[in-house]
C-alpha cells in the first residue's frame, strides 16, 4: 500500500513492530513480483527462524524491553495523530 514512512521508525523498527514473521511470510510472495530476490534478508530469516519477531517477543532488529516499547510506540502514534490533524486541517 501507500502506507506513510513515519520519521520516528526506519525500516527495520517498522517491522519489528509489525512482527518479523509477518513481513518474512509477505516477502516469501511479494517479492517475486516485485524484485529479484525470492525471500527476505538472510538476517531476517535468521531472526524468525529463531523466534524473534520483534516488539511482540522482546526481540528482533531491536531490543525490546518495557521502556523501549513504551516510549517508541507512544512516539509513533503522535506522529499518526499529528498527520491526522494536519490532514484534517486542526492542526
Amino acid at each position: 500500500s501507500l502506507g506513510r514512512r513515519l520519521p520516528i521508525t526506519g525500516p527495520f523498527m517498522t517491522a519489528d513492530m509489525g512482527g518479523l514473521e509477518v513481513f518474512d511470510a509477505i516477502s516469501g510472495y511479494l517479492f517475486a513480483d516485485l524484485s529479484k530476490a525470492d525471500q527476505s534478508l538472510d538476517a531476517m530469516r535468521a531472526l524468525v527462524d529463531s523466534g524473534k519477531y520483534g516488539l511482540k517477543t522482546g526481540a528482533g532488529f531491536y531490543e525490546w524491553d518495557e521502556a523501549f516499547s513504551a516510549q517508541m510506540t507512544k512516539a509513533r502514534e503522535q506522529e499518526l495523530i499529528r498527520y491526522l490533524k494536519r490532514d484534517m486541517g486542526l492542526e
